[in-house]
């Protein structure tokens, strides 16, 4: 059938195939799809199904038998019986495929006995040979046709493949693609210590590439894989954290019960699709009912992909071209007058999808199109689009908007009011957005007075904190509210001492309500440690400078006279002496209030004190009582000790100890003495990692990092030492590709780690390597394994992609090229 008119078939047999393509198009944009690959995918290449597959095994295994046969084994020749027996199986036993295999299983088990009772060689004998027909019919043997169209067209989709195939033509495809290995998870287990990524290929029930996978083929590997809850649980939460959104099934009949249960989670943004064949014996009731159950019974929507078997390949061409075209559509550029056009005639469902469009191609005037534009109709559209929230929730700047919102706000329904809070609240912080504090302010004015300060400090100080100007703010209780979000946490890079002092800032008087003062006096209090400090160590505070010079000159007032509780805050008391004894002190502030307040007991007042009381006090303590609690000292340079001395690895238990020993001490603090996490790890690279240790002791030290690296926490934690031990070991060639793929992969669990800076010295090793095989493991999960739109770009991963020999960028950069090409 031509392309043409299979495309005109498929609309005709999904009303809502237009619907599906917007969906799977959406997969593309934030890679959360998820392809389920059965044994429909593979049999055009010659492979037999279910039923062919067992009797194959069974036959195989009348004529190899002896293979397992060896001077240790119990039996030293095939039985006659037992050759009997597998006729017997294949033609008249009557029991189903997994039972079948079972007692096939159950024979080689057999034959594998030593003649010595000891089931360490037994397990070994039989892990070696148990899946010898699936490696050779899989794996070694050429499948009859060497293409498979349908898997070629899957692998133009970016998708998580997860299959239930033993062989391998999902890595053949990936590889004539993309000239470079896929991240590929062998069996269930391996999901313990890897991460499923974009374009990952999971085998489910395990291909043949080691001896001990988990090759899920019988009733008892089935109800080993199945039964347990912990794998299904490992799963859904790789699903749930790679964030996928649709699983698509192909090639599968939706037969197996074990595999639309493990599928059958509570998940309400996992939309289930499968693209079934509509068989020549189906009519359209027949087509309905199947349909239906599955949409209902199971959540799943069948998507027709034609009336012929080898329709599918074809159907997966033609979907990647509809998508590729819809994907083309929304990148399409909108002009700005298009979207001042539609605010004007009030055209909002094209407002819509202008808006999704420009903010999807990263327009700057988008914001600019909402000056004096904006209705509330028009708010209620953009704060219900999933592309403009995104933007306001990853922190981009929408100034205009959100004045206009400030305007409108009356007029807006509640649950454009609800909405929009909820927004705001969940929105990190953006200096200087103003219009968004005095939504929140009108949105608060609901609670007591208590109740909204403390609303406001906790949801507006992110758009106060380092903001420049303080006087643009429209009331005092805002301008108190930036003063105390500023005082509550020290300020980095920011001078809140010049922004007081610059231009209008100069004018603002902080004048305080009850709530107001009592919220700064608390501020204060949290930091009990500065109010005994020198008095200039305190004022190197700018903080604190800040609220001394305020007080000084009559910049923070009380909307009546500072009450007592003001004069009785330590750090206040403190402000006041130094203030009083150099005739700074306003005439607002109340001497005998500030002296009959101080607790003369405290010896740790300051020794200013000490004039002070003898100047404006009657009480009569010895000269100079008042001390400082601390101040500037001279601190000698103390090297960091380890928590415990390290010693030479020259045994297996000397290995173990130590990794005894690093796990108890990861929580540890440093100590008076010196004793550090820092000095523990300078003595083990002092110890261990030495051309002398590496050349009498190299077993070991890589036994020490095999463990280390696969341990999440003690990787993360002694990060330093792996990967000067690394460099030391690939300097000398102790280490071979095997371990240096371990810990590639496993620091690739997380790729803003990986990429950060204490990786970047072992990557930029691997990437000037001569060695062209450890290249290539660190270049296929950077291709494999690492998506820009996923680091965390306010991290150092990013840097650590610029760095590493300026390869990183590019290979990061030729990914995302690809990303978009495909």
């Amino acid at each position: 059938m031509k392309q043409t008119e299979l495309k005109q078939e498929v609309y005709d047999l999904n009303p809502s195939y237009n619907k599906f393509i917007n969906v799977i198009a959406d997969t593309q944009e934030n890679l959360s799809l998820i392809c389920f690959l059965g044994a429909g995918t593979s049999i055009s290449q010659g492979y037999k199904n279910w039923n062919g597959y067992v009797q194959d095994l069974i036959q195989y295994w009348k004529s190899h038998l002896q293979d397992i046969i060896n001077k240790d084994t119990l039996h030293q020749k095939v039985r006659a019986a037992d050759l009997k027996s597998l006729d017997w199986l294949n033609e008249k036993s009557g029991f189903d495929n997994k039972r079948k295999v079972d007692l096939v299983h159950h024979l080689i088990r057999e034959y594998s006995k030593p003649k010595e009772e000891n089931k360490k060689v037994w397990d070994t004998i039989y892990h070696k040979h148990v899946n010898d027909f699936e490696k050779l019919y899989f794996l070694e043997t050429d499948p009859i046709n060497s293409a498979n169209d349908t898997i070629d067209q899957l692998l133009c989709l970016s998708a998580l493949f997860i299959t239930t195939n033993y062989d391998d033509q999902i890595e053949k495809s990936f590889r004539k693609f993309f000239h470079s290995e896929p991240n590929t998870l062998n069996d269930i287990n391996e999901l313990k210590k890897r991460k499923l990524t974009d374009r990952s290929i999971f085998h489910l029930h395990g291909t043949p590439k080691r001896q001990d996978v988990l090759l899920v083929s019988s009733s008892n590997s089935y109800n080993k894989l199945y039964s347990n809850n912990e794998y299904k649980k490992k799963i859904i939460e790789q699903i749930e954290e790679q964030k996928s959104t649709v699983l698509m099934f192909v090639g599968s009949s939706l037969q197996e019960e074990e595999i639309l249960n493990l599928f059958n989670f509570n998940s309400p943004k996992l939309q289930k699709f499968a693209l079934m064949q509509y068989r020549p014996d189906m009519g359209s009731d027949q087509a309905q009912l199947v349909h239906d159950y599955y949409k209902t019974e199971r959540d799943i929507d069948i998507i027709w992909y034609g009336k012929q078997y080898n329709d599918l390949p074809n159907f997966l061409a033609i979907l990647n071209q509809d998508v590729q075209e819809q994907l083309k559509a929304r990148n399409a550029f909108v002009p700005a007058e298009a979207i001042l056009n539609d605010i004007k005639s009030a055209n909002y469902s094209a407002l819509d999808e202008h808006i999704t469009r420009a903010i999807k191609n990263n327009e700057n005037f988008v914001d600019q199109c909402f000056a004096n534009n904006l209705d509330e109709k028009a708010v209620e559209i953009l704060l219900g689009n999933e592309s403009f929230v995104n933007k306001l929730l990853y922190g981009y700047r929408f100034i205009n908007f959100f004045k206009e919102v400030n305007k409108l706000y009356d007029k807006l329904s509640n649950s454009t009011i609800t909405k929009l809070i909820k927004i705001i609240e969940q929105m990190p912080g953006i200096q200087g957005e103003y219009s968004i504090v005095q939504i929140l302010s009108k949105y608060s004015e609901v609670l007591n007075s208590k109740q909204k300060l403390n609303y406001l400090l906790k949801n507006a100080s992110k758009f106060l904190f380092r903001a420049y100007n303080p006087s643009l703010l429209s009331n005092t209780a805002e301008r108190n509210l930036w003063l105390l979000c500023n005082l509550a946490k020290p300020n980095s890079f920011f001078s809140l001492l010049n922004i007081l002092n610059d231009g209008d800032n100069k004018k603002i008087v902080f004048r305080m309500s009850s709530n107001e003062l009592h919220k700064l006096l608390s501020i204060l209090n949290k930091d009990k440690f500065m109010h005994y400090a020198n008095f200039n160590e305190i004022i190197d505070d700018e903080r604190y400078h800040a609220l001394f010079l305020l007080i000084k000159e009559k910049r923070l007032l009380y909307y009546h006279r500072f009450p007592v509780y003001f004069y009785q805050n330590k750090l206040i008391q403190r402000f006041l002496i130094n203030l009083k004894l150099k005739n700074e002190l306003p005439e607002s502030i109340s001497v005998n209030k500030l002296i009959k307040n101080i607790d003369y007991s405290d010896k740790l007042l300051g020794k200013e004190t000490n004039q002070f009381v003898k100047k404006y006090s009657n009480k009569h303590y010895k000269n100079n009582f008042y001390i400082d609690g601390w101040g500037p000292v001279e601190i000698s340079d103390v090297p960091d000790k380890p928590f415990f001395e390290v010693t030479p690895l020259n045994t297996e238990e000397a290995v173990e100890s130590l990794i005894l020993n690093l796990t108890k001490i990861i929580n540890n603090k440093p100590t008076i003495d010196g004793k550090s996490m820092q000095g523990q790890q300078n003595a083990l690279i002092i110890t261990l990692n030495n051309k002398k240790e590496w050349d009498n002791f190299a077993t070991n030290n890589i036994l020490l990092l095999s463990k280390l690296i696969n341990d999440t926490t003690l990787l993360k934690n002694y990060n330093f030492v792996i990967n000067k031990m690394f460099l030391e070991g690939l300097k000398f060639n102790y280490i071979k590709d095997d371990l240096l793929n371990n810990y590639l992969a496993m620091i690739f669990n997380d790729p803003n780690f990986a990429l950060g800076y204490s990786n970047r010295e072992i990557l930029d090793f691997i990437v000037k390597s001569r060695k062209v095989s450890q290249r290539k493991l660190l270049y296929d999960y950077l291709f494999n394994q690492i998506f820009p739109n996923k680091l965390n770009f306010h991290s150092d991963a990013i840097q650590g992609m610029i760095v590493v020999s300026g390869f990183l960028l590019i290979v990061i950069s030729t990914q995302k090229l690809m990303n978009t090409i495909l």
